[in-house]
């Protein structure tokens, strides 16, 4: 009975169906196949994806089967992103010696097992939709509740919980209406959460420029993103704004080869008191990102240079 296998953009293994329903799975490629066979798999692979082919075919290969290895063909289809940046690829495995005796019955196969993996990927789309419009309706829930909040203290800290709503529900908007469903486009991401915030978090007065390269990020790190990037630019309008009528913050995300992200915020306020410099004290906005990059294994800094500078460091290799 054919294998059907999808991997990310890293080879490393998603999914796997074969005599029972798709299933989750750990692992790369180079678990699946032969040991001397891998790198010549690979090589195939990375050679379709430079030549933008959408399938490539596999010279026969060893597949491995606990201590024990069984000769297969495979086709693999190559998937990209809107950009063109390759985000994954599904290998159809046959053994060699089931070929002839398949036929008309194997191509079946193939198309049930195409049609499970498709069938699990509308699932993934429309939990992330549900999960969208859920978000959207508790922002405006918390939204109606501060305006109509009997003190300041309250309205602003039902305000905050409503961006930090917004905030997650763009990351699950984002993953429904691109069909990110391994791989996220983080510089779109960061574009989006900047001009979800823009639209009344930020006051009219505030200057807010981006700069933000090119990367990708596994799903799991998309909603940590977004809290992030939300919490360090909501902070620095909150207390630069005041000092100044022409207030700027500005945002850097740089690329360090694939592997991680710095996330910079500056503004032109009064800076971070000394405790909040010395990690100590810190707000419940920072205990957020404090709590998260712990989580990521990242690194948080902060320092004064003409006014408050952030800054966070995030992991985003592919690899779990």
């Amino acid at each position: 009975m054919p294998l059907l296998v999808k991997t990310d953009s890293q080879l490393n293994l998603l999914y796997r169906a074969g005599s029972d329903q798709a299933r989750p799975v750990d692992g790369s490629l180079r678990d699946l196949i032969h040991p001397d066979d891998a790198p010549s798999v690979e090589s195939t692979i990375r050679n379709g994806v430079r030549a933008g082919e959408d399938v490539v075919a596999l010279d026969p290969c060893r597949l491995l089967e606990g201590s024990e290895s069984r000769a297969c063909t495979a086709a693999v289809s190559l998937f990209y992103d809107a950009d063109g940046e390759f985000v994954g690829a599904a290998l159809m495995l046959t053994e060699s010696d089931s070929l002839s005796a398949a036929g008309v019955g194997q191509e079946s196969e193939v198309r049930k097992l195409q049609q499970r993996l498709q069938h699990q990927d509308a699932l993934l789309r429309e939990v992330q939709h549900r999960v969208k419009n859920d978000m959207s309706f508790v922002h405006s829930l918390l939204s109606l509740q501060a305006n109509s909040a009997g003190n300041s203290m309250a309205k602003s800290a039902l305000l905050e919980a409503a961006d930090r709503v917004l905030a997650v529900g763009t990351v699950y908007s984002r993953l429904h209406q691109h069909h990110e469903v391994e791989a996220v486009d983080g510089q779109g991401l960061v574009n989006d959460l900047i001009n979800g915030l823009g639209t009344g978090s930020i006051p009219p007065s505030v200057r807010l420029t981006v700069e933000c390269e090119k990367f990708t990020l596994p799903r799991r790190a998309a909603v940590s993103l977004g809290l992030i990037v939300n919490e360090l630019v909501t902070n620095a309008a909150k207390y630069a704004v005041h000092e100044s009528e022409d207030a700027e913050i500005r945002v850097a995300v740089s690329n360090h080869e694939g592997y991680a992200i710095r996330i910079t915020v500056r503004d032109h306020g009064p800076g971070f008191p000394d405790h909040i410099r010395r990690g100590e004290g810190f707000g419940y906005g920072f205990t957020i990102i404090e709590a998260l990059v712990e989580q990521d294994d990242g690194a948080l800094r902060v320092w004064n240079d003409g006014g408050a500078v952030a800054e966070v460091r995030l992991p985003i290799g592919m690899e779990d």
